[in-house]
């Protein structure tokens, strides 16, 4: 299947698994890990049971988990606020 990667640019978050990029969503983010939706079929099945993607704090350097707790935290924080300015 090839390497696996992660990338963040002005779109989003994205999972690269060899040649297929997939949007994540996160729902979990702490100092040990983050947790991702990984959206990668765009099927009802893909909506009845998506995928999840762990990412652990030692399975990148110090910086790159940094950079990517804290684009996570704050797509979570700008959903959450999204939610509320609609009600």
């Amino acid at each position: 299947m090839g390497p696996s990667f992660i990338t963040i640019d002005e779109n989003g978050a994205f999972w690269q698994q060899g040649n297929k990029v997939h949007a994540m969503e996160f729902v979990r983010v702490n100092g040990v890990q983050v947790i991702a939706k990984v959206m990668r079929e765009r099927s009802w099945l893909g909506r009845i049971w998506p995928s999840y993607q762990v990412i652990y704090r030692d399975s990148l350097s110090y910086h790159d988990y940094r950079v990517l707790r804290s684009f996570a935290a704050q797509q979570k924080m700008l959903k959450r606020s999204e939610v509320t300015s609609k009600h």
